[in-house]
């Protein structure tokens, strides 16, 4: 459950570069004639770092709650 949290606030963190990004790239302006859209690859390795960072921080203490049942400790 906390898991499935933490990935909708990611979601909602990300919104937010989104928002910013597809208002920059719309911007027409004598060096970009035809708008900044270069600027929307810099989103997928925002989320994809976040998403990565989520599960590096989930693994170690899910890795211990499977030990745990296997040794047959109480698991909460």
């Amino acid at each position: 459950m906390l898991l499935d949290g933490e990935y909708s606030f990611i979601g909602v963190l990300a919104t937010l570069p989104a928002l910013r990004i597809s208002t920059i790239k719309t911007r027409m302006r004598k060096t970009y004639p035809f708008g900044q859209f270069v600027d929307e690859p810099t989103y997928p390795p925002f989320i994809g770092r976040l998403a990565a960072g989520l599960i590096l921080a989930a693994a170690p203490g899910n890795v211990i709650k499977i030990i745990d049942y296997f040794e047959g400790k109480n698991i909460r």
